[in-house]
């Protein structure tokens, strides 16, 4: 007979589109956790991806400017699920890094840490979200974040436009913005790319 778990690990992973407020989420579902106590540890996918070195000057993480930033991490994240030759690669990478947060704090990556959960941001593919479900069944929730596209088209603009200064005309910030937006949904002629269109409605909860 298998034990059950009065406090066991939980997994929340994030699906939302490019524009979303994530963190506002992730600090509601600390606080709901909270009450319950349990200890929350966030994983950001784009993070935990640059453990994985590549050693181009084609595909270097650029912090600025936003189009740039996110023209970098999403061709960075490709070529790792190249490299791998797996769409999951992103994910395998994440699950490592809760088996080095296990080692770290208990000195076992196989001695699983009571009363904690982990927020990883964020799913971009069915596989990935495949393989988070294989490996920690109904302990896994994926949670789809819903924000309006004009809404998101603008925020994102508006980031564009801090960022490059008034050089360039408004019209131009939100072509970029939408550039990214459809990028976001689904690069559909690149093998390894984005598939967030297709991952979005896997989810266990909507928000």
């Amino acid at each position: 007979m298998i034990p059950s778990l009065n406090e066991p690990e939980i997994v929340f992973g994030l699906c939302s589109p490019i524009g979303t407020n994530n963190s506002a989420v992730t600090e509601i579902i600390e606080k709901a956790l909270k009450t319950y106590g349990y200890t929350t540890k966030r994983l950001k996918a784009t993070t935990v991806m640059k453990e994985v070195q590549i050693k181009s000057d084609e595909f270097t993480i650029i912090d600025r400017p936003y189009e740039a930033r996110y023209d970098s991490h999403i061709r960075y994240e490709n070529k790792i699920r190249e490299i791998f030759g797996h769409p999951s690669a992103i994910a395998m990478l994440c699950c490592a890094a809760i088996r080095n947060i296990r080692r770290s704090d208990v000195g076992d990556a196989d001695n699983y840490r009571n009363s904690t959960a982990y927020v990883v941001d964020q799913f971009k593919r069915v596989e990935e979200i495949s393989l988070f479900r294989q490996i920690y069944g109904r302990l896994f929730v994926l949670i789809s974040i819903y924000s309006d596209k004009d809404q998101r088209i603008q925020r994102i603009s508006d980031a564009i436009a801090k960022d490059s200064g008034a050089g360039r005309p408004e019209e131009f910030h939100q072509h970029e913005a939408r550039m990214l937006v459809y990028r976001d949904e689904s690069e559909e002629k690149i093998p390894n790319g984005q598939r967030l269109r297709d991952a979005f409605s896997l989810a266990d909860l909507f928000i």
